[in-house]
């Protein structure tokens, strides 16, 4: 898995990145099957997807601009997807303000669809700094258990239904790896940053 950070004005923040362990049942790899999984990629580009003016996109793994989509934002940080060449996705993520910082994270379709997307980036813990730590995962997947350690970050599109997840606590010593089910009846194994399955 491929791991960017861009560090950008102001202050230099301690950044990390981490990626994670999700595992799931099942395989995929087609261009259908990642905009079945991944509903935004399948969606026409509009202005609002773009990334925001000064974002290199060749600096974050070489993301292809036009596809990139929004997934939406909270209180921390602006989300995207986009693709790497024709067999990769990308999460990317954007804290803005202060000591701004960029990353992303990306995974082959198929380890998406195994693994799914994730990413934590910003100040270490106990900065003053914001950090954010995003899941995105396939669409089937029910992540209602997860709740309300991390929740659904608002849409984008009304539209475009997503499953990206942010951490809405600091402490996130409560999550812990969990059996999710999707919607085919099978079971994804959830795990967290940091967390052994």
């Amino acid at each position: 898995m491929n791991r960017k950070i861009l560090g950008a004005t102001g202050v230099v923040a301690a950044l990390i990145v981490l990626s994670a362990t999700l595992a799931m049942t099942a395989c995929g790899g087609s261009r259908a099957d990642v905009e079945e999984m991944l509903p935004a990629l399948g969606a026409p580009q509009t202005e609002d997807d773009r990334i925001p003016e000064g974002i290199d996109l060749d600096a974050l793994g070489g993301v292809r601009p036009e596809t990139v989509r929004r997934l939406g934002a909270d209180d921390t940080a602006e989300y995207w997807v986009g693709r790497e060449g024709s067999s990769r996705v990308c999460l990317i993520l954007h804290i803005p303000g202060g000591a701004e910082v960029t990353a992303a994270t990306c995974r082959s379709i198929t380890d998406f669809y195994e693994k799914g997307l994730a990413l934590e980036a910003g100040g270490n813990r106990g900065d003053r700094e914001p950090s954010a730590q995003a899941y995105l995962l396939p669409i089937d997947v029910d992540t209602a258990k997860l709740s309300p350690v991390l929740t659904r970050v608002p849409s984008a599109s009304d539209s475009i239904e997503t499953n990206l997840l942010s951490l809405q606590s600091q402490d996130a010593s409560s999550l812990q790896p969990t059996d999710l089910q999707r919607k085919s009846g099978k079971v994804f194994g959830f795990t967290p940053l940091g967390g052994r399955r």
